[in-house]
């Protein structure tokens, strides 16, 4: 099966959702969860780099070096933990499908993490690449192009840009690296499903297990996600929010006070609570539904045969 009925994939997941009487609190704990460390971790970050500022004395600089070390390991802490608790959250939607999903579900990413963290990889690494070869090679065929013999001799002494090329080389890289991550997304889209539906399996086999039931399937999913178009827009303009300080450095503006950025990052989680309430357990359903649709359409000679070819070597 190539294509699906996206009407028939919605309605499964409206059934299954219907049957299962903690859905909306399950979903709930899932975003508060990522909510909470978000904005906790950054609120902790402003209150150590607070404390860091009125440590001027010589005697204080171990103390600012534990600090500022610290403060590197809170920025990180979302971005390592969610992955799994997101990997949790998405098993947590195919055993809905299931009839079979409980809570704990949404600890599943942290118990099967080497599968996670391997897969993750393998998915990440093709990306950044493409990506940023692609950045490598276009940024310096631009740079030649504006730019005479003894600017680019000034660029490759100093290791700096000019300012006036920075919003183009910006551009490039956005588009280069955006266009790596859409192309190898909808490549490895469903090796995440893979990676939970039979963790014990080896990386390798689940990544291309994943991929193969994706040839030829990139168009259904296309369609699929222009029909969640308004949730995707959305969470695009919760992330935003999110992300806003940083956006808004590459045209050399800062945030007024960091009371704003608080106050981004409160919008930001006001709009993933309520998208949570209202959307997000619908739609995950339904592209769980459209894996199970497409695992089952797909023929069970080919990937064990390969399986067992690759144990063998």
């Amino acid at each position: 099966m190539k294509s699906f009925s996206i009407s028939s994939l919605c309605q499964t997941a409206r059934q299954s959702l219907s049957q299962t009487a903690h859905a909306q609190r399950t979903v709930l704990i899932y975003t508060g969860a990522i909510v909470g460390l978000t904005i906790l971790a950054e609120l902790l970050n402003l209150l150590l780099g607070n404390v860091i500022d009125t440590m001027d004395s010589l005697s204080a600089v171990g103390n600012r070096t534990l600090l500022s070390t610290t403060q590197v390991i809170l920025a990180l802490l979302p971005s390592v933990l969610l992955p799994f608790w997101r990997m949790g959250y998405l098993h947590y939607t195919m055993q809905t499908i299931d009839g079979k999903s409980v809570l704990g579900n949404l600890q599943d990413g942290f118990r099967n993490w080497t599968k996670v963290i391997s897969c993750g990889l393998l998915k990440l690494l093709p990306m950044v690449a493409v990506g940023y070869g692609l950045y490598a090679l276009l940024g310096s065929f631009y740079l030649m192009a504006v730019s005479n013999t003894a600017a680019l001799e000034a660029v490759v002494e100093s290791g700096a840009i000019p300012a006036n090329l920075m919003l183009p080389l910006s551009i490039l890289m956005t588009v280069t690296v955006g266009g790596s991550a859409i192309f190898f997304g909808y490549r490895f889209r469903l090796v995440d499903y893979c990676v939970m539906r039979q963790p014990k399996e080896h990386a390798v086999i689940l990544f291309r297990r994943g991929t193969s039931l994706m040839r030829g399937r990139v168009g259904s999913y296309i369609k699929l996600d222009l029909h969640f178009w308004w949730y995707w827009l959305l969470e695009i303009l919760a992330q935003g929010l999110l992300y806003l300080d940083l956006i808004l450095s590459f045209f050399h503006i800062s945030l007024p006070t960091p009371a704003a950025g608080i106050f981004c990052y409160a919008l930001w989680g006001g709009m993933e609570l309520l998208l949570s309430v209202f959307c997000t357990n619908r739609v995950s359903c339904t592209y769980a539904v459209a894996f199970a649709a497409v695992s089952a359409a797909a023929p069970t000679s080919t990937v064990p045969i390969q399986i067992e070819k690759s144990e063998k070597l």
